[in-house]
């Protein structure tokens, strides 16, 4: 089963009213924990929001109709 990780980065400092999102796909559960070490040590200030099957994935990433 495939499922992705979103994550909120932290503020961007040149516009603090945006919020960035990522997403990464996993096609294991042992591929999360690199995934969390990398985001800790690039983005310390990171927020986990959604944990979800790859197929929902679209929905949360896409804007605000």
């Amino acid at each position: 089963m495939k499922f992705a990780i979103v994550a909120l980065l932290p503020e961007p400092t040149d516009d603090p009213t945006r919020a960035d999102f990522i997403s990464k796909e996993f096609e294991t559960g042992d591929e999360v924990g690199q995934a969390i070490n990398e985001l800790e040590e690039h983005y310390p200030k990171w927020r986990i929001i959604s944990i979800c099957h790859i197929e929902d994935l679209p929905l949360l990433m896409e804007g605000p109709k």
